[in-house]
């Protein structure tokens, strides 16, 4: 492999090539600068072809999304080392599954420009397990345990934010008149749509059965007003027979600065406003959840 100029100490150099695991060098427009032997061999691709793709084209369809956020969060100055689970795509079209640690570098240079180091462990049962472990089954966003990790390892504790709790009303109606099946759909359909309407330096979890909690550093003044949820919530159709399953969500936001408040503290007023909020919303004579018309 030809030298790097980003790589200008000999004997840095000879440590990133000759590692026995994988390593790359990235942009922060997420572009292959460099790789090494075992990146290579892991990948499939020469370094040639490697340095005209982008991260996004070896990672796993389903987990571009995640990426995408964890790449937003470094660029934001979050997260600056920060390690995840996911599946990387190879030439032949074999999936890997794998535990990727990133370290965000400052090179130095003229332009200020941020480069990624992303270190690769190839992963056996056991991370699989412990993959499993920090993420819902069903939605595949993460679980409390994941979410509490996620907020600790990655979020600096004077960035003051929003959390939001968020609870799918009337989902044993649901599960009752069309099947746990159904109720199953609302709440993927649900994780969805917040999932993509979550700025992408957000993290979103599902928190219980029928709850999400949402975490939204730095956020503007309307990123997570409560109609707007509600409203991101009700384009969550699901189809069932002769219709629709129109959710409906209530929902408690709360004010939490990780510098001085406990997320313990921050859940439980989210909660009791997601609670005030369900109780309004039955005082005013809020319909349970039921089909509707399949639209023309």
């Amino acid at each position: 492999m030809r030298p790097d100029p980003l790589l200008t100490d000999a004997l840095y150099q000879q440590v990133f090539l000759r590692a026995g695991l994988p390593m790359a060098l990235h942009s922060s427009d997420r572009r292959f600068l460099h790789a090494n032997d075992a990146m290579v061999d892991l990948l499939g691709y020469s370094l040639e072809e490697l340095q005209v793709m982008t991260v996004m084209d070896v990672v796993h369809p389903e987990e571009r999304d995640t990426s995408a956020r964890f790449a937003a969060q470094w660029l934001a100055g979050i997260g600056r080392e920060s390690r995840l689970f996911g599946r990387i795509v190879r030439k032949d079209g074999g999936v890997v599954s794998a535990r990727i640690r990133k370290y965000v570098l400052d090179p130095g240079g003229p332009d200020g420009a941020l480069v990624a180091l992303a270190v690769i462990d190839r992963i056996d049962e056991e991370h699989t397990s412990e993959y499993a472990s920090r993420h819902d089954d069903l939605t595949g966003l993460l679980n409390r345990r994941g979410f509490r990790e996620a907020l600790a390892v990655s979020y600096p504790e004077n960035l003051p934010s929003v959390l939001a709790m968020l609870d799918v009303d009337h989902l044993k109606s649901v599960n009752d008149r069309f099947g746990h099946a159904a109720g199953d759909e609302v709440i993927v359909a649900v994780a969805r749509t917040l999932a993509l309407a979550l700025p992408d330096d957000g993290v979103l979890c599902r928190w219980s059965g029928d709850e999400f909690v949402a975490f939204v550093p730095r956020p503007t003044a309307d990123d997570f007003a409560p109609a707007r949820l509600r409203a991101l919530a009700y384009r969550a159709r699901v189809p069932v027979s002769g219709g629709f399953v129109v959710p409906e969500v209530s929902v408690g936001i709360t004010r939490f600065d990780p510098g001085t408040d406990r997320l313990d503290d921050a859940l439980r007023r989210a909660d009791a406003e997601m609670y005030r909020a369900k109780q309004g919303a039955r005082a005013a004579g809020d319909a349970c959840a039921e089909g509707l018309p399949t639209a023309p």
